[in-house]
């Protein structure tokens, strides 16, 4: 028997794209961080159906940590719309306070908060497409 049979998960969507999201702040990822699970796991036609898995993980640096692999098992730096997810879901496990948070990612600390309207809202620092980034970082693809 595979250790993720009878894991719980939550299916979320934000701004178009879709992910299996699951609280691994107590119990790790295991498989489901294994590429071919994700794969499964992800595929619209025979699976749940998703852009891409999300663990919620314990943080030293943060309220939570998000780890984002896209359907392909390939690890993601950030995704903004993952980040939205999180933020919903950490405060709903009560994780988090929903007026100010903290999520660790990939591409660091990003602050988010539960808006009167009941939305997440995420600060992303605005970019310059004259002075990008430096590298590495990894987009999602979803």
């Amino acid at each position: 028997m595979s250790s993720y049979a009878g894991r719980e998960f939550v299916k979320m969507s934000g701004s178009g794209n879709d992910f299996v999201m699951v609280d691994a702040r107590r119990k790790p990822p295991g498989e489901l961080a294994d590429a071919k699970v994700i794969g499964r796991l992800c595929a619209r036609a025979t699976g749940i159906g998703a852009d891409g898995i999300v663990f919620l993980e314990q943080s030293e640096k943060a309220d939570v940590k998000l780890t984002y692999l896209n359907s392909d098992g390939s690890l993601a730096d950030l995704c903004g719309n993952a980040t939205l997810c999180t933020t919903r879901l950490a405060v709903r496990l009560g994780a988090a306070n929903p007026d100010a948070l903290s999520i660790e990612t990939g591409a660091g600390i990003i602050r988010a908060r539960i808006l009167e309207s009941g939305q997440p809202e995420i600060d992303l620092a605005r970019l310059d497409p004259d002075n990008p980034p430096p590298a590495p970082w990894t987009p999602h693809r979803g």
